[in-house]
């Protein structure tokens, strides 16, 4: 079912924007102009006052050169220092009781800390000397008192009284200190930790590496050896090896625990510990002290039991080589009992290389901890060092390394402006709102207002346009384009039915008033026209919309013609020349032809839209058939009306016609209900559409100039107001026709 949903980007909005394109614009222009004002009025513009403070690295002796008098020790570090000094609570309070801030109105408020606090900007330029403090207001004079203020807050309590006396030296050396001793309480609790592992009872890690690496190597020797007894073997596999195995290929674990008694010792703890971490386990999280230690501790006793089988195992294989071994459990070694030898010393040689793999990590761990332990001594001792000597120049050292470069001057002009900026913004915003807001009433309403939205290659086709005759009756080539939308319809029908027979088709539309009878009365019209011999048949039982148009009320018709089971006398002819048809009907219908002809609804009371069925509709159909080329119906709404489905299904074809603006899912709705019932249908039919989507099937060349319209005369039009006003497409069709016979 078309539904315009495909496509590229472009094509997808278009058809979401369909029909709302202007509304959206100035929805839109209207929101963006709000949002605009609104965006240009929620901030007021900022002005900046900025002061700049010096830190020298180095000053002047007064004595003899010294390390205090040259760069500074962690310069940076102490540079920071006086950052976060300048911005203390100390320095913001003492700044509040200056007599140029304490005159400006936001001085005096509450919350007057806070909110100088939060416009204070103070910063450390890495390529100069020079700190940056900056005060940010939405006042000028507020901006430039407040910048001078925590200036002279901070000369008078760091700077000028003991800013950078041997005092302060003294207090920024021991803070440093602080950090330091953390870092090394830290590493030293670190490397306790590894120390401390019960795994690593040796203490000294590189003599535990060689050991186990000594270990590591003997049973690969012993892996070696059995994979050379193996391949012997494998040559000759009946050779004999006294021993005692189960059916396996090796000892059992009874045989061993009975041959060891401390193996089953080692087993039982095994158990015991696995226990106690499967509880553990439910309990703490993996990283959780309690649960690493549960976990090297079942570790540990794995290991100890693995080894412990294997050294057993040996020991048992010796003795029963020997034949030491009591009982007449005595066999021949096979292959497979070699395998099962093998393949514990691999699981051994395995767990030996990943326990040299973690003892080589904490290795590297525990050297690279040390190694950060002595700088952070060395650094230690160097801060100590010089504690001691400023101690001992305490009287030597004066102040000189901090200096005020400039105080913070009235600004001129905002530096900082957003108002534009929050307009564009809001205009934007407004924009996109009232696009996106019908974007989505376009998707989850989606309405046909034009043809592309009904061309998508998966339904019924569209098979042409009609235009909105009652908003172009100013456009003198309004009547030529009805004329030839309704012949181009003609002919795509033609195209898809067969010509050897009469042809039933029946129009109908998804909702009332989507202009299905004007179509049914101008497609006969443009098929008598063309030579075919056409009926008209009204079967819109309930509105009857053609009969009363064309004055036929009282006539019998397609009632009779169903209660009799064949049209007898029913179907009216418009040829003038006939008998059954007066001067006013034919001039409603159009001039008088021959091959037009129509079955009104009919008198009989006992025939209604409840007492329609299908097999009345096609024996009466049947019979027009082989009188006529061409037998248009109009019936009632698809979805509304009760014959609407009978006639459908009784025709050959459906034809649907939907008014621009109309919902599309209701559209669908009627394409899924007759292929559900197995009628076909022909194509949709777009009615009321903008002229835009009329040329798309007509050049200029196609019509008739405009000029002719002068030429026509009032004898070419319907007669009566009222009727023209009833059928437009109608009236319409037959000034272009007139037009066509006068240009000739």
């Amino acid at each position: 079912m078309p539904d315009g949903g495909a496509g590229s980007l472009w094509s997808i909005v278009d058809d979401r924007l369909r029909g709302r394109w202007r509304i959206a614009i100035a929805a839109g222009l209207a929101l963006g102009v709000l949002f605009a004002v609104l965006g240009y009025l929620s901030t007021t513009p900022k002005f900046a006052s900025v002061g700049l403070i010096r830190v020298a690295p180095n000053i002047y002796p007064v004595l003899s050169a010294t390390p205090e008098t040259g760069m500074v020790p962690l310069y940076h570090n102490f540079v920071q220092t006086q950052v976060q000094l300048i911005g203390s609570q100390a320095v913001l309070r003492r700044a509040l009781e200056d007599e140029a801030l304490a005159a400006q109105p936001w001085a005096r408020l509450p919350n007057a800390l806070g909110l100088l606090q939060s416009s204070l900007t103070v910063k450390a330029d890495r390529r100069s000397e020079l700190i940056t403090v900056k005060v940010v207001a939405e006042s000028a004079d507020f901006a430039y008192a407040a910048a001078n203020a925590v200036i002279n807050a901070y000369d008078v309590i760091y700077a000028s009284v003991g800013g950078d006396d041997i005092g302060r030296k003294l207090r920024t050396l021991r803070d440093l200190k602080t950090p330091l001793r953390l870092q090394r309480i830290e590493i030293e609790g670190n490397i306790r930790r590894i120390v401390g592992n019960p795994d690593y009872a040796a203490g000294d890690l590189r003599e535990l590496l060689r050991a186990k690496a000594v270990r590591l190597e003997t049973v690969e020797l012993d892996i070696e050896e059995l994979e050379q007894t193996l391949a012997v073997r494998g040559a000759s596999p009946e050779q004999p090896v006294a021993g005692a195995f189960d059916d396996a290929g090796g000892a059992t674990a009874m045989q061993l625990d009975l041959f060891d008694p401390r193996l089953a010792e080692l087993r039982r703890y095994r158990d015991a510990v696995h226990y106690q971490f499967e509880r553990i386990k439910a309990i703490y999280r993996p990283l959780h002290r309690e649960y690493i230690d549960a976990e090297k501790e079942l570790r540990l006793a794995e290991e100890r039991l693995l080894e412990r089988e294997i050294e057993v195992e040996a020991e048992w294989l010796a003795a029963n080589a020997r034949g030491t071994l009591d009982g007449a459990s005595t066999g021949l070694m096979t292959p497979g009992q070699l395998e099962t030898r093998l393949e514990r010393l691999t699981l051994k040689a395995d767990s030996l290389r990943q326990e040299l793999q973690r003892i080589s990590a904490d290795n590297q761990t525990l050297e690279s901890l040390r190694a950060e332990l002595d700088e952070l001594k060395r650094d230690s001792d160097e801060i100590d060092a010089r504690i001691r000597h400023l101690e001992i120049e305490a009287d030597t050292v004066r102040t000189g390394r901090i200096s005020i470069a400039a105080r913070g001057d009235r600004p001129q002009k905002p530096w900082r402006d957003r108002r534009p900026e929050l307009a564009a913004v809001g205009l934007v915003a407004g924009i996109g709102l009232s696009f996106g807001f019908f974007f989505f009433i376009g998707t989850i309403n989606r309405r046909a207002y034009g043809a592309a939205q009904l061309r998508d290659g998966r339904g019924p086709r569209c098979l042409g346009v009609l235009p909105d005759l009652r908003r172009s009756r100013s456009d003198p080539e309004s009547s030529l384009v009805a004329a030839h939308c309704m012949h181009q319809i003609r002919n795509h029908i033609e195209t898809t039915r067969a010509q050897k027979r009469g042809f039933v088709l029946a129009v109908s539309s998804p909702y009332q008033g989507d202009g299905k009878t004007s179509i049914v009365m101008a497609l006969g019209w443009s098929y008598a026209a063309a030579g075919h011999r056409t009926l008209l048949v009204d079967c819109d039982l309930v509105g009857q919309t053609m009969t009363h148009h064309l004055e036929m009320h009282d006539r019998p018709g397609l009632k009779e013609a169903i209660r009799e089971n064949r049209a007898n006398g029913q179907v009216v002819s418009t040829d003038l020349g006939g008998d059954r048809v007066d001067q006013s009907f034919t001039q409603r219908l159009g001039d008088g032809n021959q091959d037009l002809s129509v079955l009104p609804v009919g008198l009989d009371p006992g025939i209604g839209a409840e007492v329609i069925r299908k097999q009345e509709l096609d024996a009466v159909f049947e019979q027009l058939r082989r009188k006529f080329d061409m037998i248009i119906v109009d019936t009632g709404p698809m979805m509304g009306s009760l014959e609407g489905l009978p006639v459908a299904t009784a025709a050959d074809g459906v034809l649907l016609s939907i008014r621009r603006g109309r919902a599309r899912s209701r559209l669908q709705d009627c394409v899924e209900l007759l292929e559900r019932a197995g009628a076909s249908c022909l194509g949709i039919v777009l009615n009321c559409a903008v002229r835009s989507d009329c040329d798309r099937y007509l050049t200029k060349s196609s019509l008739v100039p405009a000029s002719a319209e002068a030429q026509i005369d009032d004898s070419s039009r319907p007669a009566g107001a009222a009727a023209a006003e009833q059928n437009a497409l109608l009236a319409a069709m037959h000034a272009a026709a007139h037009r066509s016979k006068k240009s000739d």
